[in-house]
């Protein structure tokens, strides 16, 4: 499979090359709208900040929530508080446990993967919150609007990917 060349990719995502002193290499990172590259430790205390505050909005001490985990409260709290990384694994199963979106955990971490302004974080998470709800049928109707929104131009990205996705939504899958 021959594809786009490294060069050609980092290009057309835009990535710049980083430098980040937990990694021994430097990495390619796509920048934010304000240009600050948010490094990986940073990274890793926005997500635990964003974990600890799910579990604070519900109520749930760490004691009661490491044992849902499988875990003691000391080794829960390192998770919290930076000193160990979370797996994707841990982040699904701690979605499960909180009931938690993983748009919840992680928007915090990196706002501008969701949107280029925080009024369009906010609308593309209430709308992702909303569509949650939704049956498979007002999922299916949501989704021909959306691609037919694409297909006129007024999506701001063209429909990008849309088409594509069409099939995995058809009616009885």
């Amino acid at each position: 499979m021959a594809g786009p060349s490294l060069e050609q990719w980092i290009s057309d995502r835009g990535l710049q090359q980083v430098n980040d002193p937990d990694v021994d290499k430097p990495v390619y990172r796509l920048p934010p709208p304000d240009g600050r590259i948010t490094l990986s430790a940073a990274l890793e205390e926005n997500i635990c900040a964003s974990i600890r505050e799910a579990r604070e909005r519900r109520n749930l001490s760490r004691s009661k929530l490491a044992p849902l985990l499988g875990l003691s409260e000391a080794v829960y709290a390192r998770y919290e508080t930076s000193v160990s990384r979370l797996t994707v694994g841990r982040l699904i199963h701690l979605c499960e446990v909180l009931g938690a979106s993983p748009e919840e955990l992680l928007a915090p971490a990196a706002l501008y993967l969701w949107g280029e302004n925080q009024t369009k974080v906010d609308l593309l998470l209430a709308c992702i919150d909303k569509l949650r709800a939704f049956d498979d049928e007002i999922l299916q109707d949501v989704f021909s609007l959306l691609n037919r929104l694409g297909e006129t131009g007024r999506s701001g990205r063209g429909g990008n990917g849309a088409a594509s996705a069409a099939p995995l939504l058809a009616p009885g899958r």
